[in-house]
């Protein structure tokens, strides 16, 4: 039996149409004052509901907070007061997890800055320099929830069908070509 090429591109699109598909997450932030803006990348694994302890987060150079004094908080691997962390405790990464930025300079004081966030809120800090007793000064605090949405890819199996189908209708009309000459 010979397939049209209309018919080699619905077993395409078919073969295309059960393939799962793989996704990251992006978390953006959503306060009810506008002082913050902030968003973040998660991976599927990341979501599972079984992943309910502290860990690295895979995409965490995707992390990034805005402050209200224009500050850009993005992860960085050395901070001035410590490691940057994100993590996950106790319950679904929907509402419960945290995260701690560092910015990467401090002010003209000597202070340090750092960012925290929570699935329900997002404050800024001023810690004095480091070897300085004292405590934190809370800088700005804003409560608000962070909105999913879905970053689909293509799984390998359905970039494999697709250019598998691909193939066959160039097959095809290169030999239906052959035949009319």
């Amino acid at each position: 039996m010979r397939l049209t090429a209309n018919r080699w591109l619905a077993f395409g699109l078919l073969a295309l149409g059960p393939q799962t598909v793989l996704a990251n997450y992006l978390f953006t932030w959503e306060g009810r004052s506008n002082l913050f803006q902030g968003t973040f990348e998660v991976t599927d694994a990341e979501m599972s509901e079984s992943n309910k302890y502290f860990y690295f987060l895979s995409l965490s150079n995707s992390i990034s907070i805005f402050s209200p004094d224009g500050r850009d908080f993005r992860w960085s691997a050395n901070p001035p007061m410590g490691p940057d962390y994100f993590g996950v405790g106790g319950g679904s990464l929907l509402s419960t997890f945290g995260i701690g930025l560092d910015y990467p300079q401090t002010t003209a004081q000597g202070n340090i800055l750092e960012v925290d966030a929570n699935n329900d809120s997002v404050q800024e800090w001023s810690w004095p320099p480091l070897g300085v007793g004292g405590s934190a000064s809370l800088l700005y605090s804003e409560t608000g929830q962070w909105e999913v949405s879905n970053v689909s890819e293509p799984s390998a199996a359905a970039l494999l069908a697709l250019g598998t189908a691909v193939w066959l209708i160039r097959r095809h009309r290169t030999h239906q070509t052959s035949d009319q000459t």
